[in-house]
């Protein structure tokens, strides 16, 4: 197993929620990878945090991401965070899953969500948890 498919994991992701159908989903909510100054956005997608173990097995080499992706919103009430939050869900659910740059992308799955008031209240957070599995002896096709 390497852990060098967790990059393409993320720029899999990115990819997916800031082109195309995720671009339209998300209506301009930004997409990050590590947070914005405090006095810019008011509502963003971030992408965080992941675990990563091995699941070798007589298959091969296969790794397992638990991943979390964030829904930030500096406003009350919880439903503008909650309507992306559920955006984002549905459109990794429904990414195309196949060959990354360092392997294969067998599945990603939604696992939880966790939604909590912040900022003293006067924002939302919702952190969404995913589960990835990948093989990572696939070779990568050559051009």
């Amino acid at each position: 197993m390497s852990y060098a498919i967790a990059a393409d994991l993320q720029a899999h992701i990115y990819m997916r929620l800031t082109t195309g159908d995720g671009a339209t989903a998300l209506n301009g909510v930004p997409v990050y990878d590590v947070p914005p100054p405090a006095s810019t956005d008011e509502t963003f997608v971030l992408i965080g945090m992941d675990k990563t173990r091995s699941t070798r097995d007589s298959a091969g080499a296969q790794s397992r991401h638990q991943l979390v992706i964030s829904v930030i919103c500096k406003t009350s009430g919880f439903h503008q965070a909650k309507t992306i939050a559920g955006r984002v869900s549905d459109l990794l659910q429904a990414a195309p899953h196949g060959v990354l740059p360092s392997g294969t992308l067998l599945d990603l799955r939604f696992a939880q969500a966790t939604a909590r008031r912040i900022d003293n209240g006067a924002g939302r957070r919702i952190d969404l948890q995913f589960v990835a599995q990948a093989d990572t002896e696939t070779p990568t096709p050559t051009l």
